[in-house]
């Protein structure tokens, strides 16, 4: 197993004067890292367990039709609207107050500070707003070049998570039309299943959550 941070991102750099993209993140990053596995370990099968952008990004890339099984964990097609009345407020505050005038201001996004993990590089920001905020951009964005149909062939798990508001188990299931040919199998992580209190969106894979992680490659 492999795991690993995008570009001037978390392990792999600062986004203080990046120039990285959420383009870069959905179509070079993974692709280079799945590039390298299969060097390292020639022959062998890919999985891919993609959460949040990376589950997402998977029907923009390349090489995905090369990969034996893909899992997604949280991620889907949000818009602003999708968000649930007690996620509303926040969402309006970060995308047209405090994400534009903090990105601004240092140049980053501060996102630690703003309780959303990791820091962000400007232009990771201003192209992840532009995506959330306009529902027919992501899709049509011409820096990814066009969702590759008919997307993923193979098997493909897709997971929400019953409490997480900043994409709802709604928006998962949407995601699912951007691959038409896939043989899909639709979970529902509920925290009370699990013993746990809440699971959210940031966190799945924390180690406090260790108690799911069996049941997403099953």
């Amino acid at each position: 197993m492999l795991t690993w941070d995008y570009r001037d991102f978390g392990a792999s750099g600062s986004p203080r004067g990046s120039t990285a993209r959420m383009s870069d993140w959905v179509l070079r990053d993974p692709v280079s890292v799945r590039a390298a596995m299969r060097t390292r370990f020639p022959g062998l099968p890919v999985w891919v367990i993609g959460h949040s952008l990376g589950g997402m990004a998977v029907g923009f890339q390349d090489d995905i039709g090369s990969v034996e099984r893909v899992i997604t964990v949280a991620a889907g097609h949000g818009h602003f609207s999708d968000h649930p009345p007690s996620m509303k407020v926040r969402a309006w505050l970060l995308w047209h107050v405090l994400g534009p005038l903090s990105t601004t201001l240092l140049g980053y996004l501060p996102a630690r500070r703003l309780g959303l993990g990791q820091d962000l590089p400007k232009g990771v920001f201003w192209q992840w707003r532009k995506w959330l905020l306009d529902r027919g951009a992501l899709p049509a964005d011409p820096d990814l070049g066009g969702l590759r149909q008919p997307g993923i062939a193979g098997p493909l798990t897709t997971i929400a998570i019953e409490d997480d508001d900043m994409l709802p188990p709604a928006t998962v299931h949407k995601m699912a039309a951007w691959h038409p040919a896939a043989t899909i199998e639709y979970r529902l992580l509920r925290p009370a299943d699990h013993g746990l209190p809440r699971i959210g969106h940031i966190h799945p894979f924390h180690s406090r959550n260790a108690v799911l992680w069996p049941s997403m490659i099953a």
